[in-house]
């Protein structure tokens, strides 16, 4: 946990779906009424990624009126944020009640930043498998501990 003069403060990242029926050039503004409401509650944008159209894995629902509508597909961007932990429930909610918003996902993580690459380097990946030899197999007990630590540390406080 980091400390400011007035204020303890974490580190959380908000991902988020917008549904796809808003037309590309308007996604942006939507994004915009997001950090609108971080600004709000004090929070401090570290990083983001702006929203891109993606299929989904499945199909989701979401009243809008008194319809409810079906997607295949959404705008996903998320933000990495600073702020303070009775901020974030309220960041929390006032998100989900963006009408655009189809999911959101919101959890505490850390301030580096991990950059994972779209697209695979297939050929690299052989030669360092091939080089480095057999990897011994995992147990299911030390795969377990290491899901239960991850679970754990991203547990929203």
């Amino acid at each position: 946990m980091e400390k400011t003069a007035d204020r303890d403060v974490k580190v959380y990242e908000i991902g988020y779906l917008i549904v796809p029926s808003i037309p590309e050039e308007k996604v942006a503004g939507e994004v915009i009424a997001i950090k609108d409401i971080l600004n709000k509650h004090k929070a401090e944008v570290i990083a983001d990624e702006s929203a891109i159209l993606r299929p989904l894995a499945y199909t989701m629902i979401k009243k809008i009126g008194t319809v409810n509508r079906r997607f295949d597909s959404a705008y996903f961007g998320w933000i990495k944020f600073e702020a303070a932990p009775v901020e974030v429930r309220l960041i929390e909610k006032e998100v989900k009640e963006v009408e655009s918003i189809l999911r959101l996902l919101l959890i505490n993580t850390v301030r580096e930043h991990a950059l994972l690459s779209n697209k695979l380097n297939l050929e690299s990946a052989d030669k360092n498998v091939s080089e480095a030899g057999p990897k011994r197999p995992v147990s299911t007990e030390d795969m377990d501990k290491s899901i239960d630590k991850t679970v754990s540390d991203l547990t929203v406080a």
